[in-house]
């Protein structure tokens, strides 16, 4: 189940972790590719590539950091709080290493952009 429309863009608030990445917005748009599995670190995730400019082309996992999934949290609230994992292994051996394909890298929130209930 996808979170919305493929084509919708969502905003990654800045977070905690690391600086480098957590500390910034983030546009992301959720992405469907032959090579990722739903999963990352065991658990059922959503595959997102930032748009930029930094980090352009950066795919991410994020997955849930409670209980109800990031379909359900945004169907009740219009944002999710999520886990943030860096993919490093973007090609059709993903899933091989659970723990080595991504890096959590932080927490935030994830949100649709055009949310009036947030300052652009």
């Amino acid at each position: 189940m996808q979170v919305s429309d493929s084509n919708e863009v969502y905003v990654l608030e800045d977070g905690d972790g690391d600086p480098e990445f957590m500390h910034e917005t983030h546009e992301v748009v959720e992405r469907h590719e032959d090579w990722f599995d739903g999963f990352a670190r065991g658990q059922i995730g959503k595959l997102f590539q930032i748009l930029g400019p930094k980090h352009q082309g950066q795919y991410v996992v994020l997955t849930p950091r409670r209980m109800l999934s990031i379909e359900q949290q945004m169907a009740d609230s219009g944002y999710a709080s999520v886990v943030v994992n860096l993919v490093l292994n973007s090609t059709a051996t993903y899933g091989d290493d659970p723990l080595g394909d991504v890096a959590a890298i932080g927490m935030t929130t994830l949100r649709r952009r055009v949310d009036p209930r947030f300052a652009c």
